[in-house]
């Protein structure tokens, strides 16, 4: 498989990224109640960092919330950690260790695009102190599934190289999708290449995960990748599930409603 062709694969499950609009974001949700605040965990999804949900995050702890919104590594302000080695199990580590060394309990995980892929991981690893999950417009694998093989590439097929031959470490946003989110020309630098690694390796699931008893997921009907997902849990037991209008990057575009969102379905 070449890097076009990679690229084409990966443009619809792994989109993310988006600019934070100039408004300063009013906070709109509702004060949490006295001892009944939330501790928030937000993890973006490909080629951009935790900036993403700044106007969210914002609206989030104006209501007495607790908000931690990790950017994974190789990308974002964390671009310095890209190497050969950088996999899922490295993205699944980043967000497991946000949760064990800030000692955080009742965590609301909540992941946007291929942030769902990393999110199903920490959360079997630390289901104890998971009591919501939360997909974003965002992919929910099982075990074994990778991110490839959720777009139908088929096993064992080649790494994407580049002309002379050599592994490609990572590939940029393409361009349809920076147009598609209206990213400003000056602002696309904060957008880093996604590393490739994370997009071969299989999840591996213990099960645990399944013991959380709160999952929601939320589709924005602009991403017809993801209608799919939406209607094989829209009737699950133990799922809330929304579908809105709008585009792929609700935390951006509609920050109120999607701060309500999370707190709704905490």
């Amino acid at each position: 498989m070449n890097k076009r062709d990679f690229l084409k694969l990966s443009g619809g499950a792994m989109a993310a990224g988006a600019i934070l609009g100039s408004a300063q974001v009013q906070a709109q949700t509702c004060p949490a109640p006295e001892g009944q605040s939330k501790t928030f965990v937000l993890v973006p999804g490909a080629w951009c960092g935790g900036f993403v949900y700044d106007d969210v995050a914002a609206i989030l702890r104006a209501g007495g919330h607790t908000v931690y919104t990790p950017t994974l590594s190789g990308l974002g302000e964390r671009v310095h950690l890209l190497d050969d080695k950088l996999n899922l199990t490295t993205h699944i580590d980043d967000i497991v260790n946000v949760i064990r060394y800030n000692q955080l309990e009742n965590v609301v995980l909540a992941g946007h695009s291929y942030g769902g892929m990393p999110i199903t991981g920490a959360a079997d690893k630390v289901s104890d102190r998971i009591t919501s999950l939360v997909y974003l417009d965002a992919l929910v694998p099982g075990d074994g599934d990778s991110i490839l093989s959720l777009m139908g590439v088929p096993p064992g097929s080649p790494a994407p190289v580049d002309a002379e031959g050599n592994p490609i470490l990572a590939f940029p946003m393409p361009a349809q999708m920076f147009k598609s989110f209206g990213l400003a020309e000056d602002q696309r630098w904060r957008y880093t290449e996604m590393p490739n690694g994370p997009g071969s390796e299989p999840l591996h699931l213990t099960g645990a995960v399944d013991s959380i008893a709160k999952k929601s997921y939320l589709w924005m009907r602009s991403s017809a990748d993801f209608e799919a997902i939406h209607d094989q849990f829209k009737d699950a037991p133990g799922w809330h599930v929304e579908a809105w209008d709008g585009g792929h990057m609700m935390m951006i575009d509609v920050p109120e409603q999607t701060a309500d969102f999370l707190v709704r379905v905490a």
